[in-house]
């Protein structure tokens, strides 16, 4: 899994994020659909997980984390969307992501889970959630992945930090 070349500049800024060691607890990748905002936290999620990142800021892709992470049986790591049939994020799934979030990471390392889309948290799974925004356990992130963020709750938008994703050019789209 690679990068999309129009997100050079995201990825710079988390970068130097990491390297400063203020990784934020919550993200909101926010773009219209079909601007790999999705691949981007999956990358970033990797990243974060691999205990060997290659000398290009990189996952190694080799060590037992990326491999774990790559076969999708990574124990620290969830990627939540709605259920087939479904057009909704709903409570029950969020409440099992507090649990997840609550036990100890399997690895020893942070725990990661990302939500696409994000705009799918029915009522009641948008308020779990808040609470585990508001009250963060530690080595953990979210990140939340948004086609429309203004359908969010105002108050899980101003938890997380908001990375916009604009249209790229033409001449970055034909790469």
């Amino acid at each position: 899994m690679n990068l999309l070349p129009w997100q050079s500049s995201h990825w710079q800024h988390i970068l130097k994020q990491s390297k400063n060691g203020t990784i934020p607890h919550a993200y909101l990748f926010n773009g219209v659909d079909g601007l790999g905002k999705t691949i981007f936290a999956q990358y970033l999620s990797n990243y974060l997980l691999c205990d060997s990142r290659n000398a290009a800021d990189q996952p190694c892709g080799e060590c037992k984390q990326c491999k774990l992470f790559d076969a999708d049986t990574h124990p620290d790591y969830k990627f939540i969307c709605p259920e087939e049939g479904s057009s909704l994020l709903k409570v029950d799934v969020i409440r099992s992501l507090v649990d997840f979030f609550n036990r100890s990471s399997m690895q020893g390392g942070k725990k990661i889970a990302v939500l696409a889309p994000a705009e799918a948290l029915n009522h009641n799974a948008a308020n779990a959630l808040l609470k585990t925004l508001e009250e963060p356990a530690s080595n953990s992130i979210i990140i939340l992945v948004s086609h429309n963020s203004g359908q969010l709750l105002p108050t899980i938008r101003s938890r997380c930090q908001v990375m916009d994703f604009s249209i790229p050019p033409i001449s970055l789209s034909k790469k």
